[in-house]
């Protein structure tokens, strides 16, 4: 086959790779083996005419049309038709919806981008006026019965479907067409106007998936990857049911003691716009009727399990994996709940890129009522840009976690995969996952929220146990300790080129510093643990201490420093102030109060407002007013030791000062202050100071 188009647009490509567009052409293939030697086939916007030329060949009884309306293209599609011999008609005038002349743009060396308009916007092109018809005033001159139209006009394509709805109601042929949303924008029309105007037709639309399958889609959206599509009929479906890839989601349901809100999740699974999904709930030895409203809904996609006793969260989700047998898995909380389109639009987003491995979405609080509410805490850590594999690694590794696991759809195989790896985490088990999964696969972001995140003093990552705490820090350690093996240097480099010190190429020995210095320099306590053990495990690295000395600077003054910087007393104390803030946050960040912090335990509150002051300093501007109740105001305001003044009054000055404004004391016990202002919203770590041993009267 010889082709006479613009080297780089077709005659390169067919000689280098064999095949141009070979996903298009091995789709289209597929289908016209299936439809028949004796069709008609209408190749509108044909250029040079590669696919004419491939249905030639392919189908040497097919009555082919093609359509070509710029003059020096039509030479070439004819030259290439009589080298390569054939079976087509051509027709040197483009289809539209009705009959004209009209004005196309030109360039001889982009002969692809012809349009009715300029669409790429290149002061060269040339305003070439051709003669157009319908597909409608065709077909019926030329007394055939149309069984498979390829359309790729650059933007006009609704056009010419406009002047073919008789024939496309009529014959019902299989449609291939192009559609951009930059290009169909400077018509003045959307691609979904071209699927909702074969959808009244009885059509369906389909992308080209894995395997060359085809895979449904209802509208074209920002997420959409894809620029060609397939229109089928109904009358087709049988005969391709064997294309028809509908992948099959595996929804993770586990359940405990959650009777008020598990109807509510199970409900919004079964509502899912995306209907070819399995539903496995397993019951966790529930004693609050869970059970009997589990077994209430009636649908042969639901598969059910219950344990008589109780065997863990965690062990009761790797059993609900193991049953699971869908390409993709999804995770839901039985006290969360979905959006009705969000299984449909993350599927399709996993089917349009292989390089996606997992796709979440933004989320919605909501109270015990299922009302959304306010908490900006976890919109900021949860409602996460939609960023490139790189820059999420790197917020990871500044930051943590950053989504959420009832939003995710990810594939089942990698996720069964690293959930087997995780049998000594408790607390951490899903994130382990994520920094597994960035490595090998990008991860996804709908910026819409479609998952409902339920706020409630019954979630386990709301739980005030420090044992818990202390776990959950242990385990992020360990992960964070092998943060950097095995990470391919290229990207590392695009993950942290930011924040690396040396800009450019590293040597072996200056990426170790280069890491070693990132846990170093960050601010959590863990990271610069961290630091300090893999200083010392390559302490007898004498390349790695030479660069370390010599490039960074980096000498024993600054291990002593780094020692002191993280002794056990230093963590300990990080850890308390931690728990304290993370009990408070949701109350200072709220706007529905004015902060203020009641002041009973002297060192406490003292090394409370420091830890905000120097960690969370958002947090710290929003606290306007310090309540005193245990030493002289004086003293206090003497120990302060940050430069903002925040002003400080006494209990008795607080009196009518404060109505139902608010706030938080941070307190060891003093439950008769409490009953004194009990208008107040009280926050109490004492239980948490003495399942640790320690005094709450500790400085």
């Amino acid at each position: 086959m010889r082709l006479y188009a613009n080297a780089t647009e077709v005659a390169n490509i067919i000689s280098n790779t064999g095949c141009y567009e070979k996903k298009e052409t091995e789709i289209m293939f597929r289908i016209l083996s299936l439809l028949g030697q004796n069709i008609s086939i209408l190749d509108i916007g044909a250029n040079a005419g590669y696919y004419s030329l491939c249905y030639s060949a392919w189908l040497p009884k097919a009555d082919i049309h093609a359509f070509e309306p710029m003059p020096a293209t039509f030479e070439r599609l004819k030259e290439n038709a009589e080298l390569s011999g054939g079976n087509m008609r051509l027709n040197p005038f483009g289809l539209y919806e009705r009959d004209d002349v009209l004005g196309f743009y030109f360039n001889s060396e982009e002969s692809g981008a012809t349009s009715i308009q300029n669409i790429r916007g290149i002061d060269e092109s040339k305003k070439i006026m051709s003669k157009v018809t319908t597909m409608d005033g065709y077909v019926e001159k030329a007394g055939i019965k149309v069984g498979f139209i390829k359309c790729d006009v650059e933007g006009a394509e609704i056009f010419v479907f406009k002047g073919g709805l008789k024939t496309l109601e009529t014959d019902k042929p299989v449609v291939f067409t192009e559609m951009l949303r930059k290009w169909s924008a400077k018509f003045g029309y959307h691609p979904n106007d071209i699927l909702m105007l074969f959808s009244n037709l009885g059509y369906s639309c389909y992308t080209i998936g894995t395997m060359c399958k085809l895979y449904p889609i209802s509208s074209v959206t920002e997420n959409t990857v894809d620029t060609n599509f397939i229109f089928l009929h109904s009358n087709h479906l049988e005969l391709f049911k064997h294309m028809l890839e509908i992948p099959l989601i595996s929804v993770i349901l586990t359940s405990y003691n959650h009777a008020k809100y598990i109807g509510k999740a199970i409900s919004s699974v079964l509502a899912q716009t995306y209907e070819n999904i399995e539903l496995i709930i397993s019951d966790n030895a529930s004693t609050d009727g869970s059970r009997e409203i589990i077994r209430s809904f009636n649908d042969k996609r639901i598969k059910t399990n219950f344990f008589n006793e109780n065997i863990g969260a965690v062990a009761n989700g790797e059993f609900c994996i193991s049953m699971a047998s869908g390409k993709y898995c999804a995770v839901l909380g039985s006290d969360d709940f979905w959006e009705p389109s969000k299984l449909a639009r993350q599927v399709e987003i996993l089917e349009s890129d292989m390089d996606i491995g997992a796709v979440f979405t933004h989320i919605n609080v909501v109270d015990e009522t299922g009302e959304i509410i306010q908490n900006p805490y976890l919109y900021g850590v949860f409602n996460a840009p939609n960023t490139t594999r790189a820059q999420l690694l790197n917020i990871f590794f500044m930051s943590g976690n950053c989504l959420c696991l009832p939003s995710v759809l990810v594939y089942r195989d990698l996720y069964s995969k690293f959930i087997s790896e995780t049998k000594l985490l408790n607390y951490s088990v899903d994130f382990y996952c994520w920094l597994q999964l960035i490595r090998i696969k990008s991860i996804y972001v709908i910026q819409d929220k479609l998952t409902y995140y339920r706020w409630h003093g019954e979630n386990i990552s709301s739980s005030k146990d420090p044992k818990a705490y202390i776990l959950h820090q242990n385990e992020m350690e360990l992960l964070y300790d092998e943060f950097f093996d095995g990470l391919p240097p290229d990207l590392f480099y695009e993950a942290f080129s930011v924040d690396l010190i040396k800009k450019g190429e590293l040597s072996k020995e200056e990426m170790m510093c280069e890491q070693f210095l990132l846990h170093l320099r960050h601010k959590d306590y863990i990271h610069k643990a961290i630091a300090k053990r893999m200083l010392f495990k390559r302490r007898g690295n004498a390349d790695f201490i030479r660069t370390l000395n010599e490039t960074y600077g980096f000498t024993r003054e600054d291990f002593y420093a780094l020692e002191l910087k993280t002794c056990v007393s230093e963590v300990f104390k990080d850890i308390l102030l931690s728990m304290l803030f993370d009990r408070t946050r949701d109350y200072i960040l709220s706007p529905e109060y004015t902060t203020a912090v009641v002041v009973v335990d002297f060192g406490l509150a003292l090394s409370y407002l420091n830890y905000l002051h120097s960690k969370k300093p958002q947090c710290f501007e929003k606290i306007k007013c310090l309540i005193f109740a245990a030493k002289s105001t004086d003293e206090f305001t003497r120990a302060l030791n940050f430069n903002k003044k925040i002003p400080v009054i006494s209990l008795k000055q607080a009196y009518g000062f404060f109505k139902v404004n608010l706030l938080i004391i941070a307190s060891y016990s003093n439950k008769v202050f409490e009953k004194e202002v009990p208008f107040i919203k009280t926050v109490h770590l004492f239980k948490s100071y003495e399942a640790l041993g320690v005094r709450g009267d500790s400085e």
